[in-house]
């Protein structure tokens, strides 16, 4: 499989170095001009990492769709949340494959991670219960509030799966420009009141990356540091059990999840299964979540809209409802009042007129309700409600 690549990032790199090392991948395009044209190229599909300028992201993505190639987006690809819903809303209309992959997205130690939350293996001694709490504690002396923030957004991706939305945001930095830097702590929450921490602290010697889940069947602690991921967990009931996977396996699986998102069935089916955009742009919107929080010091709250035709139609027909009641209410005042009038003074003419506006209204209220049929042929898509 040949690739072109845009933009970089450090998940970009990685994968880009995971492609020229295999025997069946390699990258024949490394993009200099956006605007070349790829359909004369030997280019299966496309990588895009980090673009910082929200102008060109958009641009090169419009460019990109055209030639009907998959894209593989390294998450975040912009920190703009706009641009990620309209870069989804392309996906979606345009029928071009387009993934949000990120560092820990095709992580063995994640999906066993998940699978032991997963309500299905709570009858036996691998789930760990209702989960109560989520941990992720990172190390670093990176200064970049860049970085850091595509971090958080890459973590919040990962664990959607674990804990759902999460719409209460709390973070505290002491970083005075009102940005996150090194040490930064959230807190969040969400409608299955899990509570969930996230933490960057300087980097200290031998500590590496953890994710704690608390059950009420027990806990799971996976360590990441130098490559190694190991799964460590105590459940109750049962002995304390290790699993770990090495820097190879865990590459190898990030290789084969990327070549198995671009195969023709696992393309068709990218926007339904896991990672979804949903993971993406939900992870966005609580990195919003969190500036606001450091810049203003309170405690943020979001409020989760439905994207997509069916829940713009809703919004849509909900707003012209509430428009279409109080002028219709008003409307009848006004011409009760005018037929008032219009008998006292004798004019039979307008009278007459007045007296056919509450049929057209009844008229109007009538369309209005059969208008509401067409929500049963737009198609529904993911994220329709």
């Amino acid at each position: 499989m040949n690739f072109a690549k845009f933009g970089s990032d450090p998940h970009c790199a990685t994968l880009s170095r995971l492609i020229e090392s295999s025997d069946d991948c390699q990258i024949v395009y490394h993009a200099d001009d956006v605007r070349k044209d790829l359909s004369d190229t030997a280019t299966n599909a496309v990588l895009v990492g980090f673009i910082a300028d929200e102008a060109e992201l958009r641009s090169l993505i419009r460019h990109l769709t055209e030639f009907r190639k998959p894209i593989v987006l390294s998450h975040p690809a912009n920190l703009s949340l706009l641009t990620h819903y309209e870069i989804e809303h392309a996906a979606e209309n345009l029928r071009v494959p387009i993934v949000p992959v990120w560092p820990d997205c095709d992580q063995p130690a994640i999906d066993t991670l998940i699978s032991m939350a997963d309500p299905t293996n709570q009858s036996d001694a691998k789930g760990i219960g209702t989960i109560e709490q989520a941990r992720i504690a990172r190390f670093s002396n990176q200064t970049d509030y860049e970085s850091l923030l595509r971090q958080f957004a890459c973590d919040m991706a990962t664990i959607r799966p674990l804990v759902g939305d999460l719409n209460s945001v709390g973070g505290m930095s002491l970083n005075p420009t009102g940005k996150m830097g090194v040490p930064t702590n959230v807190q969040m929450t969400g409608p299955r009141g899990i509570l969930v921490h996230w933490s960057v602290e300087p980097q200290q010697r031998d500590a590496g990356t953890t994710i704690s889940i608390n059950g009420t069947n027990g806990v799971a602690k996976l360590t990441i540091a130098d490559g190694q991921y190991t799964l460590e967990t105590r459940l109750t009931g049962t002995p304390a059990r290790t699993e770990s996977w090495d820097q190879a396996a865990i590459e190898q699986s990030m290789l084969d999840g990327l070549r198995k998102k671009l195969t023709p069935t696992a393309a068709t089916a990218a926007t339904v299964s896991r990672p979804r955009w949903d993971d993406a742009t939900r992870s966005l919107e609580l990195a919003e979540a969190l500036e606001k929080s450091l810049r203003k010091k309170r405690l943020v709250h979001l409020n989760y809209e439905g994207r997509g035709e069916v829940n713009a139609f809703k919004g849509t027909m909900a707003s012209l409802g509430c428009a279409l009641l109080c002028g219709g209410m008003l409307l009848m005042i006004v011409t009760a009042v005018l037929s008032r009038v219009a008998e006292v003074q004798q004019w039979g003419g307008i009278s007459s007129a007045l007296s056919v506006i509450p049929y057209l209204l009844l008229a109007a209220l009538v369309i209005f309700l059969l208008v509401q049929l067409l929500r049963f042929v737009i198609p529904v898509k993911n994220g329709d409600g």
